[in-house]
């Protein structure tokens, strides 16, 4: 099967991962203010996303660690290693900023 159908392949195209990431977390799209550099860079700013009673939830402090340009199946990603403050905690996430969507994915911690 040249490009196999509900396989390996069709959960990469799904999600952006492989469901084999089970482990690291649970992922959400949240939207991402951002700044953009003068050479096309991005730096996530704030954060807005709804928590589990569907109320939406502001994160003004990110502190990023590292980013990291990846490809997840030719798909074109930065991905962001950060800690934000959440209910009076330092939580660390995971960032993704997929280019050619322009769609920002939060991953928590497990």
């Amino acid at each position: 099967m040249a490009f196999g159908v509900g396989g390996r392949e069709s959960r990469v195209f799904q999600t952006g991962f492989e469901a084999k990431n089970k482990g690291r977390g649970r992922q959400m799209d949240v939207a991402c203010e951002c700044w953009f550099t003068s050479r096309g860079e991005t730096m996530p700013l704030a954060l807005k996303f709804p928590d589990e009673n569907g109320e939406i939830v502001m994160v003004k402090r990110i502190q990023v660690d590292w980013a990291e340009k990846k490809y997840y199946c030719g798909i074109p990603a930065v991905e962001y290693e950060c800690r934000i403050s959440l209910k009076g905690k330092e939580v660390p996430v995971r960032l993704i900023f997929y280019l050619e969507e322009c769609r920002w994915v939060m991953e928590l911690a497990a």
